[in-house]
């Protein structure tokens, strides 16, 4: 083969390679960040699966710590292809669970048991928190209540609007408040942590999380 052959299928191939890999990455552009209590085994690359359909992957695992030393919170950071991105809801179930045949290997299983329960449902938005299944199990009501006690603490020299958007929050938590309130009190959450330091914004969003879960 001369030259000029071997330069035009060298760019063939490097443009090929360019668009597999650019479809790649834009199929599974839609990213938001599951909070689980643990990181249940799952790993980078792990399967994200709806009605047996597998909508994306795993991208990111972290362990979050409390900056108290109290736990912390899996980051789970998962990548959905665009077409099903309209279709996803906080008021899902987001559960770790084996893959078949038994084994070491993990998956995202999203259902829609939930959304019978919810007129309304907030669709998820890129680069939400959401809650997964795994923190709702016994006890996971006061873990809460000490994360609200927690951030009331860090933010004990800010203004009264402030702590009294955490005790408002406390209450949305254990249903003393309309939906339209908690929507409202999820924005104002959201809009304290975009001006908050890193460690208590994460806490911020994830008590946004938690009541749009609601």
């Amino acid at each position: 083969m001369n030259t000029p052959c071997k330069i035009v299928t060298c760019l063939v191939v490097c443009l090929a390679l360019g668009l597999v890999l650019f479809g790649c990455g834009a199929s599974e552009s839609f990213q938001f960040t599951l909070l689980f209590d643990d990181m249940g085994g799952l790993k980078r690359g792990d399967p994200v699966l709806y009605k047996d359909t597998e909508i994306g992957h795993v991208k990111a695992v972290a362990l979050k710590r409390r900056p108290e030393g109290g736990g912390g919170m899996a980051h789970v950071t998962v990548g959905i292809r665009q077409p099903y991105s309209d279709l996803l809801y906080h008021q899902m179930d987001f559960t770790i669970k084996g893959r078949e045949p038994p084994g070491k290997d993990k998956q995202i299983l999203v259902q829609d048991t939930r959304q019978g329960q919810h007129a309304n449902p907030r669709r998820i938005a890129a680069g939400d928190y959401v809650i997964g299944s795994r923190p709702f199990l016994p006890g996971a009501l006061g873990k809460v209540r000490d994360l609200v006690q927690n951030v009331e603490s860090w933010l004990a020299q800010a203004e009264g609007e402030t702590r009294d958007l955490m005790k408002r929050a406390s209450q949305a938590l254990e249903g003393e408040m309309s939906r339209h309130d908690i929507d409202k009190l999820i924005d104002k959450l959201e809009k304290q942590a975009e001006k908050a330091a890193d460690n208590i914004a994460e806490q911020l969003k994830e008590l946004a999380a938690r009541l749009k879960n609601k």
